[in-house]
């Protein structure tokens, strides 16, 4: 289907009419605007004339060579490599998600920025000064070569949260997506950083203990992964609702033991 508009560039299209009169340029755009919506002019001066609305001058005829305006088409060659370039892209699953969105175990998929809406054309054959002018001749040749190869595709990402293959079996798989899904219920979406550290201590951990561990969590509506009955090297059970805030679980631990023998102390008989 023929695209319904074009876009229309100001400086270009007052630049390429300055030689004409009031009627030339009132038949030159007449003769563009049908000539976008044919494809192609007759070639008949008479049938040009209908279309013009009245008399067209030779000045006005030479830019339709063969009853096109290479200009125009030019830039229709360029709105449907722009929507190729969209479509195929649509069929790579379109505008990405971000990565804290994509929670679960297998792919996610961002995207690079595209060209602006719909390229469309001046009027104007002639070259403006504007160094952005896509109307010289060097640039209609080039239009010739452009493809819908020019336009980059998208590319999808790795996915932070997949876990290695040492512990990617069937039943952590589901254990690990149900954890993940477990925080976000929470509100606890993890960062990239945190997720990467959780998916090494449960590799260590090895197969059995990682997906046990995974399991008493959930259970435990903790909002990270630890063993049952985990505790830490200084023997106090650590609080997972501290992991990742910068509180050392430990010292709390301790500095909670020690108040609990002050008030001991305090209440002992003298």
């Amino acid at each position: 289907m023929n695209p319904p508009a074009f876009q229309f560039y100001p400086d270009d299209f007052v630049s390429g009419v300055s030689t004409m009169t009031q009627e030339e340029v009132g038949a030159y755009i007449l003769l563009l605007c049908h000539q976008w919506s044919v494809g192609k002019l007759s070639e008949d001066v008479s049938r040009m004339k209908i279309v013009a609305k009245g008399e067209v001058s030779e000045h006005v005829l030479s830019k339709f060579p063969g009853g096109k305006n290479k200009r125009l088409e030019f830039e229709r060659k360029k709105q449907r490599i722009f929507r190729e370039s969209r479509a195929k892209n649509g069929k790579l699953g379109g505008r990405p998600r971000k990565a804290s969105d994509n929670l679960v175990v297998s792919g996610s998929e961002p995207r690079k920025s595209s060209p602006s809406p719909s390229p469309s054309p001046s009027p104007s054959p002639s070259p403006s000064p504007n160094k952005d002018s896509i109307g010289d001749k060097h640039c209609l040749e080039h239009a010739c070569s452009i493809g819908s190869n020019d336009f980059p595709e998208a590319v999808a990402p790795s996915d932070p949260y997949k876990l290695p293959p040492s512990i990617n079996s069937p039943a952590i798989q589901d254990a690990w997506r149900k954890w993940l899904e477990h925080l976000k219920q929470l509100r606890k979406t993890p960062t990239i950083i945190s997720a990467e550290a959780q998916i090494k201590a449960l590799e260590a951990m090895g197969p059995e203990r990682a997906l046990k561990a995974i399991l008493h969590s959930i259970t435990a509506n903790w909002q990270s992964i630890h063993e049952p009955d985990h505790k830490s090297k200084n023997g106090i059970k650590p609080n997972p609702r501290n992991f990742g805030t910068g509180v050392d679980a430990a010292a709390q631990g301790r500095e909670i033991v020690e108040h609990l023998k002050r008030i001991a102390a305090s209440e002992t008989p003298t």
